[in-house]
């Protein structure tokens, strides 16, 4: 089946390559005591099947200190005319 797929960190996978994608789910208790899940869409952990390498970001390995989006940056064309950026 093919399918793709948008993901938030570097998975250099040649064009043609079996691959296997699990999403996990990460569950945190609160200080008062509730908990929080957590599955986050555009983490998930990719392995090549033909070379055995995974790819995966830091979600679900514990607490980290750099501070990751959730999502991807949309795609554009080009820079937005419009926007704050001041060019020379």
């Amino acid at each position: 089946m093919v399918e793709q797929i948008a993901v938030i960190y570097a998975a250099p996978i040649p064009v043609g390559h079996h691959v296997e994608v699990r999403w996990y789910k990460k569950t945190r208790k609160s200080l008062l005591g509730g908990e929080k899940t957590e599955i986050r869409e555009y983490q998930p952990v990719i392995r090549d099947m033909d070379t055995c390498v995974e790819y995966c970001s830091d979600f679900g390995f514990g607490a980290s200190n750099m501070l990751s989006p959730y999502e991807p940056l949309p795609v554009t064309s080009g820079p937005d005319p419009d926007s704050n950026w001041n060019s020379y």
